[in-house]
């Protein structure tokens, strides 16, 4: 099966950090894991990390669908986390292309 480098990337875990005054409060921060987990799924299964990272040259996994499996993932986030509006909160980009990264060859 063909792959395709196209310069794209996408974050693996998805990390929470409360604060109160300033101060870290115990437990946190946490990290979610995308992969593995049945909350991020792609065609009805569970992505592995190669999988996530190498998605065959013409699959259909587009920036479009990979919004829309994170968005289940955001729903699942919030709901763990009382309080956190992912889109209002968040302070970095899920995906996106890094030459220096992902370097097309």
């Amino acid at each position: 099966m063909a792959y395709a480098n196209n310069g794209d990337y996408r974050y693996r875990y998805f990390s929470v950090t409360k604060t109160i005054d300033g101060s870290t409060v115990s437990g946190y921060p946490k990290t979610y894991d995308i992969v593995d987990n049945p909350n991020f799924l792609y065609q009805g299964s569970q992505v592995t990390e190669t999988e996530l990272a190498r998605f065959p040259e013409g699959d259909e996994l587009t920036v479009g669908t990979y919004l829309n499996m994170l968005a289940a993932f955001k729903v699942y986030v919030e709901g763990e986390e009382s309080g956190l509006d992912v889109d209002n909160d968040q302070t970095n980009q899920p995906y996106g292309t890094n030459a220096a990264w992902c370097v097309i060859a």
